[in-house]
């Protein structure tokens, strides 16, 4: 490990000293930007090459540190003078490469301090490899599992607009005015297909973002309708100037997948979008804005959340894709937590559970007879959720704990820290005696039982966090996308929901880990002329991608 450590030091000494360290941020973060948008959209159909380009989204969250070092220009310069600067630093782009790795190695190096993996000094290097089966088992189920919780548009993707093509191969310059009737359009497909779960209740989230949730949700739609229609712009300058070999066309291409607007011109246009006032717009666009002058605290970011948004003087800095993937509710409630956490405490955390136990009671409805019992308290402990069928006497006992979930696919502490208070109240109880059981669920609930069957359940948002949660039986995990995959057949079989959610939910699971086909595989990372080998999870992406989609609906 020490070695580790100091080949750690090594690393970020190297990357310091490259000669396109000293670019400004704006620069590094605009040719991020454009490396992402040609591997995701330029990519000729090679998914292999779009989840790359969708996985160095997610890893340029963990050079925010690296980056907040840099020079922030209070005016940046235009997109093509970025990447002129770039080009001239970095022509062959070999610096560009060391950055992208280095990404990767910022990310699973806070792992290796937490002991997450057991680190083997190589031949060559380094090899990182979890300690045991049981824990990349648990590992890889938890990703999976999350990735079923992840926002999406039902039905196809757009199709490419003759409108917008015209105005591109008109060759004027595209007036962002001209854009504003297509983008309309698409934000009200926006605002009533993606499918997007509340986190916290209205209230909480007017507290976060001064505004209900039904302007919230219009302006998300508003601005995912502008970046998806930059994006097809962006996407129609580049094939144009593949085919031409224009270097004007590419300039527009990527001036339209990096924006840089004016705080008034970002404002105007979401105000003929959404129809919201500046004042509301201007207070949404900072909840997913990355402020270089505050303190580090207070920033935004990091874990996986790219933020969307930089503040430079007047100007806001974007990029279509991460627009697209990072400007959702939970990332608007992160940043609340760092810049304001003491109302965050006071007046948001205590949403959270709250609302993933209604959100569970939801799911239930249209089933007459079950009797729900929320927050019943009882002598050495409290009961988040009971789910009874009085008639067969099946009881579930659920334990809910909703921390934020993680943007991304890797657990956090914090989350299994959460999970696991559940677990060792669930436990607690098990371990009483049946007769003392019975006592007190008859206590809590004024109902009378003779010999209950009693079903244990850990309700999570997205995931868990804790090797324990896969590995033992007594307790069943679930989360809000595997229960409406469970009722939802046990419905279609007509069968008892109480009696049978956490065996449905377990059979469920143990389909979609089997059709996942998922397995660990060494990934190697020559950096610094050392070569990392990590274990990277693969699997079925579309299979889950179904999956998903079967669960959100």
């Amino acid at each position: 490990m020490e070695d580790f450590v100091a080949f750690e030091k090594e690393v970020d000494a190297i990357v310091e000293a490259l000669p396109i360290a000293k670019l400004s941020a704006p620069t590094l973060l605009h040719q991020l930007h454009q490396f992402i948008f040609s591997m995701i959209h330029m990519s000729g159909g090679d998914q292999t090459k779009r989840v790359a380009g969708e996985t160095i989204s997610y890893r340029v969250s963990y050079l925010l540190p690296w980056l907040a070092g840099r020079d922030w220009d209070l005016q940046p310069a235009s997109v093509p003078e970025m990447m002129a600067t770039f080009n001239e630093a970095d022509p062959k782009r070999d610096q560009f490469k060391i950055l992208l790795k280095y990404s990767h190695f910022c990310e699973f190096v806070p792992a290796v301090h937490r002991g997450q993996y057991i680190v083997t000094r190589s031949a060559s290097g380094f090899s990182l490899t979890y300690p045991n089966e049981a824990i990349e088992e648990a590992e890889a189920k938890d990703i999976i599992v999350s990735e079923l919780a992840i926002n999406f548009l039902l039905g196809k993707a757009f199709d490419f607009d003759d409108r917008l093509f015209a105005f591109v191969e008109s060759g004027a310059d595209i007036d962002p005015e001209q854009l504003v009737p297509i983008a309309t359009e698409r934000a009200q497909r926006f605002a009533k297909d993606l499918v997007e779960q509340a986190l916290i209740t209205d209230v909480g989230l007017g507290e976060v973002l001064g505004s209900n949730r039904a302007t919230y949700k219009k302006l998300q739609a508003s601005l995912f309708g502008l970046a998806s229609v930059a994006g097809e712009v962006a996407t129609m300058y580049y094939g144009l100037a593949l085919e031409k070999d224009g270097g004007q066309l590419f300039d527009r291409s990527m001036s339209w997948a990096t924006i840089v607007w004016e705080e008034q011109v970002w404002s105007q246009m979401l105000e003929q979008i959404s129809g919201q006032g500046a004042e509301v717009i201007g207070r949404f666009l900072d909840a997913f804005t990355y402020h270089a002058e505050r303190p580090a605290r207070q920033r935004i970011g990091g874990e996986g959340y790219t933020p969307p948004f930089y503040k430079m003087g007047s100007a806001r800095f974007a990029s279509v894709d991460t627009m697209m993937v990072f400007c959702h509710e939970r990332n608007a409630i992160q940043g609340f937590m760092r810049n304001q956490p003491s109302r965050f405490d006071e007046l948001v955390s205590h949403d959270l559970e709250p609302t993933l136990i209604s959100a569970f009671e939801v799911t239930l409805q249209g089933s007459p007879e079950l009797r729900v019992f929320k927050n019943r308290k009882f002598k050495g402990g409290e009961f988040d959720m009971l789910v009874i069928d009085p008639v067969t006497q099946h009881i579930i006992i659920c334990e809910a704990k909703a921390p934020m979930p993680p943007q991304g696919v890797r657990a956090t502490e914090r989350l299994g820290g959460r999970i696991g208070e559940g677990m060792k109240q669930l436990s607690s109880f098990i371990a009483r005696p049946h007769e003392e059981k019975l006592r007190v669920l008859q206590e809590v609930t004024g109902l009378r039982f003779d010999n209950p069957t009693l079903h244990y359940a850990i309700l999570g948002r997205a995931c868990f966090g804790l090797l324990n949660v896969w590995t033992q039986k007594e307790i069943t995990p679930i989360t809000l996308p595997l229960m409406r995959l469970a009722i939802a057949r046990l419905r279609e079989r007509k069968t008892g929901i109480a009696a049978n959610l956490t065996t449905m939910v377990n059979e469920i699971c143990d389909e979609i880990f089997a059709e996942a086909k998922w397995s660990w595989r060494p990934e190697k990372i020559e950096l610094c002329g050392s070569v990392i080998e990590i274990p990277l999870l693969a699997y079925e992406r579309d299979i889950i991608d179904r999956w998903m989609r079967a669960a959100g609906t």
